[in-house]
């Protein structure tokens, strides 16, 4: 939470070169953006698995098995 205004007083006083700063304010925007549309794709596939619907079964399942996959890959990577 006090992560923008440390790097604002920084920036200010001349210890981080600016670059660097726009570089890391795009990426943290970059994040919240891809949390956000993260959250709603998870509200809508729940609101299914609620209802029932066999798409939101199918859905979970996809993304199960891409974070399995995903973990398996890091696993062995590191």
């Amino acid at each position: 939470m006090l992560g923008p205004f440390i790097i604002l007083e920084m920036t200010s006083k001349g210890e981080i070169p600016t670059l660097f700063t726009l570089w890391s304010l795009k990426i943290l925007n970059m994040l919240a953006v891809g949390f956000i549309i993260f959250g709603i794709i998870a509200l809508i596939v729940s609101y299914g698995l609620l209802k029932g619907y066999s798409w939101a079964w199918w859905c979970e399942i996809i993304l199960c098995v891409i974070g399995i996959v995903y973990g398996l890959f890091t696993f062995l990577k590191a």
